[in-house]
């Protein structure tokens, strides 16, 4: 079916703290090791996507601040896909990532917030599964926070409309998204 809109879309900022999980979220289990405090934690919360999460994995990873860990949030799909597509990147990860299993649903707030307690980073970012990022996503954002102080960071949204047939995705259009465009005053 077609995806969109917000391939490229992204938000940054300061974690509450350093809390740390000491054992898995209720009804859920870890399949990799907790994250050493990095700079930047990312979220991404997938269920049964693993074309899509293997994208986002694999932008993650690509980014050009490596002092960072990705928490992927499997929220009910089958764990045995999810470590294949982050163990398919071993060579990208080198053991920056950190997957939650949920054995059932919980919704896309719960899993964040597992995700968030999963990491131990001054900064966090969320990316869904369905998006991606500029490979100086995460470098220019962090910058502009130690830079001016700020609690977060909010970007412009590229909006990409894609299609996946056949374990393919297709790209059909692409274009800057105004997310005021339907609350502005008409003039």
């Amino acid at each position: 079916g077609v995806m969109g809109p917000g391939r490229l879309r992204g938000a940054l900022a300061r974690s509450g703290g350093p809390e740390r999980l000491r054992g898995p979220p209720a009804g859920g289990r870890y399949s990799l090791a907790v994250a050493d405090r990095v700079s930047v934690a990312v979220v991404t919360r997938t269920q049964d996507r693993t074309i899509l999460l293997d994208r986002a994995v694999r932008s993650v990873m690509q980014q050009t601040l490596p002092d960072l860990h990705m928490v992927i949030v499997n929220d009910g799909g089958d764990p045995r896909l999810v470590d294949q597509v982050v163990e398919a990147h071993r060579d990208l990860v080198r053991g920056r990532a950190t997957v939650v299993h949920h054995d059932t649903a919980t919704g896309m707030e719960a899993a964040t917030n597992a995700g968030l307690r999963a990491g131990d980073s001054p900064f966090v970012a969320v990316l869904d599964d369905d998006d991606s990022w500029h490979p100086t996503f995460l470098e220019r954002t962090v910058g502009a926070l130690h830079a001016t102080g700020a609690m977060g960071v909010v970007t412009d949204t590229q909006a990409v409309y894609e299609d996946i047939d056949y374990g393919d995705i297709r790209f059909l259009e692409s274009f800057l998204f105004d997310a005021m465009a339907d609350v502005r005053a008409p003039s």
